[in-house]
């Protein structure tokens, strides 16, 4: 299961069924650091390394389009 799939930890919440362009988004604030809610910059750290086209494939894959 994935990461962002039905079950995880508390601190991880479900992506499964975001709209893609919202998840793109988070992706880039992540990245940009305008987006700081993840306690232990996991998803900064992660999302950092993106490049936009792998940004906009994960936003779709979790999407579920």
């Amino acid at each position: 299961m994935p990461p962002h799939g039905c079950r995880g930890p508390i601190e991880t919440p479900t992506l499964t069924g975001q709209y893609d362009q919202y998840l793109e988004a988070q992706l880039k604030a992540f990245a940009s650091g305008t987006r700081h809610n993840d306690i232990y910059h996991r998803m900064r750290s992660i999302a950092a390394k993106l490049i936009p086209d792998e940004m906009r494939l994960l936003a779709i894959r979790y999407s579920g389009q």
